[in-house]
């Protein structure tokens, strides 16, 4: 029988170390806010009546959303709130990847959406 897959994961600095232990991952993940767990965040617009704020959040998610049918795990996000693109995610297995990812999808949304979604990565 093959070994069953781990989907919790924290953090020992930027690196995610799976946690067997539900209520250590729950007091974990659960400790602050979620500045422990924050890569990135950008804000681009401004508050006036003409343009919207639009915020771009990149954490790490602590549950690998890759589940059990992929050996690339998805720990990390890069969400879009406001804007044309609001709703849009991307997903990542290292730290390093979701500064990256933040990064791009940024560029991607102060071009004005030139690029789709799948071109910025």
């Amino acid at each position: 029988m093959p070994a069953k897959k781990n989907l919790h994961y924290i953090l020992s600095g930027q690196e995610p170390v799976p946690c067997n232990d539900l209520l250590r991952f729950a007091e974990w993940m659960f400790r602050d806010e979620i500045e422990h767990r924050r890569v990135a965040e950008t804000v681009l617009g401004e508050h006036d009546r003409n343009r919207k704020l639009v915020r771009i959040s990149t954490v790490f998610l602590g549950l690998d959303h890759a589940g059990y049918f992929s050996d690339i795990k998805q720990l990390f996000e890069t969400q879009v709130f406001g804007g044309e693109r609001d709703g849009y995610i991307k997903r990542y297995a290292t730290w390093q990847e979701a500064e990256v990812g933040h990064r791009q999808v940024v560029s991607m949304l102060k071009g004005g959406y030139p690029n789709s979604p799948n071109e910025a990565e």
